[in-house]
């Protein structure tokens, strides 16, 4: 992920009021190619696997830290339901994804309650405010949600975001558009498996003992030779944001 305007102003907008010391910031647990983990990275893949055992319970400030971002995320999907469809219909790190960040969080904001400052990834951003928005609009009693043929193959669907990325391709990019494939993928193969992973806290042991469920959905969504090199946090967004795609008629990558 580059450094580029675009990715400065961003960072210094998701910006949130918390009490977490600086060393204490979220920050991948995994790092890495889309076919590799890089030399030295904590990559926690088994031998012989593909997808991470994601096993490490969270840190303390880390629960804390994605709380209050889930929290803020509700507060906007509430009270500024528009704008966060808005945000959720652009492609991830396009032009337009940035300035409709911009819009949406501010010091003004009225979700923006506690002080002091952490950073979010604008892939975490998305997936908290998909996740509210398909909470916001989830029917209590509603027939359990059923497998479909997906639209795209790895190679429309990643090509079409890798074009819309505004400072281009990096090793966390790329890794990311394998995690956003995987997601794609299990909310058309099972949908019911990703909302069940949604009741689960953010962060939670719980939340692990789910994805670490989604090992076999995911090796059949594997390209052939890719390894999976998200965290906890970041591939619950993905999944969250492909469940909200699925179920809105204007989706961004349906």
């Amino acid at each position: 992920m580059r450094r580029g305007p675009n990715r400065l102003i961003v960072a210094a907008s998701i910006t949130f009021l918390l009490a977490v010391p600086a060393h204490s910031q979220i920050a991948p647990r995994y790092s890495g190619t889309a076919f590799g983990p890089v030399e030295g990275a904590r990559a926690e893949i088994p031998l012989g696997s593909r997808i991470p055992r994601w096993e490490k319970p969270q840190l303390m400030a880390e629960r804390h830290a994605i709380g209050v971002l889930h929290k803020f995320a509700k507060c906007i999907a509430k009270t500024k339901t528009v704008q966060a469809q808005a945000l959720l219909a652009t492609l991830p790190e396009s032009a337009e994804q940035f300035r409709l960040v911009r819009e949406i969080v501010g010091q003004e904001s009225s979700c923006l309650r506690d002080a002091r400052e952490m950073r979010l990834k604008p892939s975490l951003f998305r997936g908290a405010i998909a996740e509210a928005l398909y909470n916001l609009n989830a029917i209590v009693g509603s027939p359990p949600l059923s497998p479909s043929v997906p639209r795209n193959t790895f190679e429309s669907l990643t090509a079409r975001l890798a074009a819309a990325d505004v400072d281009g391709l990096d090793v966390e990019d790329r890794a990311l558009l394998v995690g956003r494939w995987l997601a794609y993928c299990s909310v058309h193969e099972d949908p019911g498996a990703v909302d069940g992973l949604m009741a689960t806290a953010p962060g939670s042991v719980k939340e692990g003992e789910g994805l670490r469920g989604f090992a076999e959905l995911f090796s059949r969504c594997l390209i052939q030779g890719q390894t999976l090199q998200v965290d906890q946090l970041t591939m619950r967004a993905l999944l969250a944001e492909a469940l909200y795609a699925r179920n809105t008629s204007e989706p961004a990558s349906a």
